[in-house]
């Protein structure tokens, strides 16, 4: 009977993501939604497929130091943003809606269209 030594020894060392990893990968969300880019497009600048970069948003895959600091350039940000800021400032889902709804209203191709969403949001905030 032969034995498989390497059976579920390699997850056993493997570091699991910790809660700084998701707060970091909602940071790379953030700045790259903020920019208006894909997860291709990002994926594309900093070498790792967009199924990697979804990993590193979701905070499922940890980073390694030398993947941040081609971020923190790409983005040019210093390492410090994300070390500094607290988690609430980015994982607010207010946060991720304002982006969304930013993406969004850049994609409108009519000026017209723009204006109209704009009025419509700023007297829907004048009339809470």
């Amino acid at each position: 009977m032969r034995l498989n030594i390497n059976m579920k020894t390699k997850n056993l060392n493997k570091p699991r993501a910790t809660e700084f990893d998701k707060v970091l990968g909602s940071k790379i969300k953030y700045l790259r939604c903020s920019n208006n880019w894909s997860r291709s497009e990002l994926g594309n600048r900093i070498n790792v497929s967009q199924q990697q970069l979804a990993k590193y948003e979701n905070g499922s895959n940890r980073l390694c130091m030398g993947r941040l600091i081609l971020i923190a350039k790409t983005f040019r940000k210093k390492l410090s943003f994300f070390f500094d800021q607290e988690k609430e400032e980015v994982k607010n889902p207010k946060n991720d809606l304002a982006i969304e709804f930013g993406m969004n209203f850049m994609r409108l191709k009519n000026p017209q269209h723009q204006v109209a969403i704009n009025y419509l949001v700023k007297n829907l905030g004048e009339n809470k």
